[in-house]
């Protein structure tokens, strides 16, 4: 029998952390799992999509930029096909077990199809 962890999954957003634009910092924590470095340097701190839109690019990228978001569509389709439906009648139990899988298809979609920002004490906005 394989014992399994259960890991619950927090939220805020944190309205004191700059970041240089009009964009909001979402905190996530896992409870249950093993911490994570805080060195920011090291951390992902955002994923940059803008290679999905083409705008302000070469004509190369503006070409593949479709190709690239259809990709990541796809991807996050496959990952997200596994997620239970939720309703009225969901229990507590199943709404944070969608939340956990919705959680880790949006982040794999990112990493396998946007470049990873990285922020630290020197970043310049």
């Amino acid at each position: 029998m394989i014992k399994q962890k259960k890991i619950s999954l927090n939220w805020s957003i944190d309205s004191e952390e700059a970041t240089g634009s009009d964009h909001e910092v979402i905190v996530w924590e896992t409870q249950g799992g093993t911490p994570s470095s805080r060195d920011s340097s090291r951390e992902v701190t955002g994923w940059d999509i803008s290679g999905w839109n083409g705008t302000g690019k070469g004509e190369e990228e503006q070409k593949a930029a479709p190709e690239k978001k259809v990709a990541a569509q796809q991807c996050f389709l496959r990952a997200g096909n596994g997620i239970a439906v939720l309703d009225d009648t969901s229990s507590a139990e199943q709404v944070e077990e969608a939340a956990v899988a919705l959680r880790e298809a949006i982040v794999g979609t990112l990493n396998n199809h946007a470049r990873a920002k990285r922020y630290c004490s020197s970043s310049k906005p």
